[in-house]
């Protein structure tokens, strides 16, 4: 590499210059890192050992398997990664937010149950840092409050559906991924102006007929039971939302494997068509399904029939109401072709865009990961492995800073209480 140097009225020494070359070169070669990884096949999470290490898990998490309404809500902890490294964490079971410094120590806690500013009174999720210094709260009623980086509350705004998910963009704006419900269920994007409070829909579409596919028993003084076909439900195939790496919305679509950017004024800027191949759901698989659906129809009868308030005409009625509609799991046209394109889209700390696979194996931790950068070139297809613990990969608990991967994981073999804030370095 050759040197040429000028004289000017700013003096600069070869070390100078050389050091100055040096950081760059360190600079390009983070810069390419990531790249370099998904190109490989297999990316190795690796704990940063020295990060939490003065948190004791077991008493932090000791709620960790605390289940309310029927879910796990005590390993339901997402995160936030600020651009210091500072972690936030929703701790649902609290009604809590709690803050991790840069080195992963706990260092502060706000928030509380109930009703006024800066209290919860459902269950809540955290979705990002607005312009860099608010932190972004929803719950299921359409609450959204605002906190600084302190946790002094700030603002509270109000939707009138309920949000399923939101990001954080430039310009004090946030995208909103919403549920209508009426005789037609309906899904909306939205984006709304955090300092006007005005909103702008940008993206919308009815909820297919759910009656035409799914088995509908009318349980007496029970109300209604819906079992929809497996890979069928709408949730599957709801929009992603995520957030650029210059501030912009990236709408991915399960459906058919698209990533559609808009401004955070709601223009569309352009459609990415991912180079993705689904897996085609066969006739084997219907099959499949069916035979499984039989034997829930007996179990289902097994349950009725022990039921002491019904009659036996009501159980009678009951258990033939679904025998009736088993021919639905059967069904070819209650079907779509395919399986969604990918399950989860994540943005990496170089602006990558990650989708994750959408697998019909329950039980495996093990996805493919398909990388592409921001202009929708594809740069390669991996999968994250880690030998010491379980990683869920969905946003709010996998998350990139710098380089890095935050995650809330399970520690395999990991004692009363595994559940743990972890920094990962890929390799």
């Amino acid at each position: 590499m050759k040197l040429n140097f000028v004289k000017t009225k700013n003096f600069c020494t070869v070390s100078a210059m050389l050091a100055i070359v040096f950081c760059l070169g360190i600079q390009n070669v983070k810069a390419q890192t990531l790249n370099t990884l998904y190109k490989k096949g297999q990316i190795r999470l690796e704990e940063s050992t020295d990060y939490a290490v003065a948190n004791d898990w077991q008493k932090l998490f000791a709620d960790a398997d605390k289940v309310e309404f029927g879910k796990n809500t005590g390993s339901s902890k997402e995160i936030v990664v600020a651009p210091d490294g500072s972690v936030f964490m929703c701790h649902k079971t609290l009604y809590e937010i709690w803050k991790f410094d840069n080195k992963g120590n706990l260092v502060k806690k706000f928030g509380s149950k109930g009703s006024k500013p800066g209290q919860f009174p459902y269950h809540f999720s955290i979705y990002g840092l607005l312009d860099g210094k608010y932190l972004c709260t929803y719950d299921n009623q359409g609450r959204m409050m605002f906190f600084d980086t302190e946790g002094n509350f700030v603002k509270k705004m109000q939707v009138d559906y309920m949000p399923l998910d939101m990001v954080a963009l430039k310009g004090s704006k946030i995208a909103i991924l919403g549920f209508v419900p009426g005789k037609n269920n309906k899904e909306v994007v939205s984006v709304k102006d955090f300092i006007t409070g005005q909103e702008k829909i940008i993206w919308s579409r009815i909820e297919a007929d759910m009656d035409k596919s799914a088995i509908i028993v009318n349980m007496p003084g029970k109300g209604m039971m819906v079992l929809a076909p497996p890979y069928t439900h709408s949730s599957l195939t709801t929009p992603r939302l995520a957030t650029s790496k210059t501030g912009n919305l990236l709408l991915g679509m399960p459906a058919d494997g698209t990533v559609i950017e808009y401004t955070p004024a709601g223009a569309k800027v352009k459609t990415i068509t991912l180079n993705i191949q689904p897996i085609t759901i066969t006739d084997a698989d219907i099959n499949e399904n069916y035979e499984l659906f039989v034997k829930k129809s007996d179990e289902f009868a097994a349950k009725v029939n022990k039921d002491e308030k019904m009659s036996p005409d009501e159980k009678q009625a009951t258990i033939r109401q679904f025998k009736d509609q088993l021919w639905k799991m059967k069904d070819r046209s209650n079907y779509p072709k395919n399986l969604p394109y990918f399950s989860s889209l994540i943005i990496d700390s170089d602006g990558n865009i990650l989708v994750f696979e959408f697998t019909k194996e329950a039980e495996t931790n093990k996805f493919k990961a398909y990388a592409y950068d921001n202009s929708g070139a594809e740069i390669g297809t991996s999968s994250f492995v880690s030998a010491d613990f379980e990683v869920s990969f969905i946003p709010s608990a996998f998350a990139f800073g710098k380089g890095y991967i935050y995650a809330v994981a399970t520690r395999k073999n990991g004692g009363k209480v595994p559940l743990r804030l972890v920094k990962f370095k890929l390799n």
